[in-house]
């Protein structure tokens, strides 16, 4: 049996869109306890059928609705009950993101922050579900027609399961992608042309840094260009690392950097594939 797949996709950092903290909190005292259960929607290869995609052990993203928290309190009684409760409420509140998926509510009514829930919800869902199979490590990535059953999961504590399980993981659907389709759509891996003032992008220097051209920013926005090795580049104005102009080709990006020099140069990216 081919190796189940849970997403861990807090991903290119696409953006920091699911880095805050989700929590859920019962009403109950201030200073009353607090249990937690984790909660996510997971993709995972399908169990049978066409399209079966074989996924690499090593690809495990996931879909996080990051965590719940619930006060033990105000009728919780027990941990493992106030547990339970929350993981109830973190099932009802992905069931409901998936029904809405063709028109996703930016906070169904069983994802209210009037019950307790607080953070970033991948409300549309059906969004997610595509960037997630079809990023570039994906076995699906360049494929046409695929499918992949979602999953919600609650993990954590006794009580986060059903019972005294630690662990609920329902079965939601099979959900077909079009990954060759999305990517175009979405433009996964590819880097766009970017000029930014006032920033360095030190490191992964092609060669040391050289008058380009005229010396001027074009001239070396033009020299990354016309390199195939290029992927991004610095000028720096005359003055700080010379009398005159230099050029920095990169064979990477490098992560920019403001600092006392950088004020007038410039960086910059040439459109690229990244994967």
């Amino acid at each position: 049996m081919s190796p189940l797949v849970l997403w861990n996709f807090r991903l290119f950092r696409f953006a920091a869109l699911l880095t805050a903290p989700l929590a859920f909190a019962l009403p109950g005292d201030a200073g009353a306890a607090e249990c937690v259960c984790e909660a996510h929607f997971e993709l995972r290869e399908p169990s049978k059928g066409q399209g079966r995609p074989h996924f690499d052990p090593s690809f495990k993203p996931d879909i996080p609705v990051d965590h719940f928290t619930a006060g033990l309190g105000q009728g919780a009684g027990t941990m493992n009950g106030c547990r339970r409760q929350a993981q109830h409420r973190a099932h009802s509140c992905m069931n409901r993101i998936w029904d809405n998926r063709l028109t996703p509510d930016n906070e169904p009514g069983e994802c209210s922050t009037s019950l307790g829930i607080h953070g970033s919800v991948p409300y549309d869902i059906k969004w997610w579900i595509e960037r997630s199979a079809c990023q570039g490590s994906s076995p699906i990535a360049h494929r046409h027609n695929a499918t992949v059953s979602l999953y919600r999961r609650t993990h954590g504590g006794t009580g986060c399961g059903d019972d005294l399980r630690t662990v609920k993981s329902v079965f939601v659907h099979d959900y077909v992608v079009d990954c060759l389709a999305i990517r175009h759509r979405e433009k996964l891996g590819v880097v766009a042309e970017s000029q930014i003032e006032g920033v360095d992008r030190p490191g992964s220097d092609l060669a040391e840094g050289a008058t380009t051209g005229d010396g001027s920013v074009g001239a070396c926005k033009a020299a990354c260009n016309l390199s195939s090795q290029c992927k991004a580049w610095t000028w720096v104005p005359p003055g700080v690392q010379g009398p005159q102009s230099r050029c920095w080709l990169k064979s990477s990006v490098p992560w920019h950097k403001v600092h006392a020099t950088s004020t007038n140069m410039v960086s910059g990216t040439r459109q690229h594939n990244s994967e």
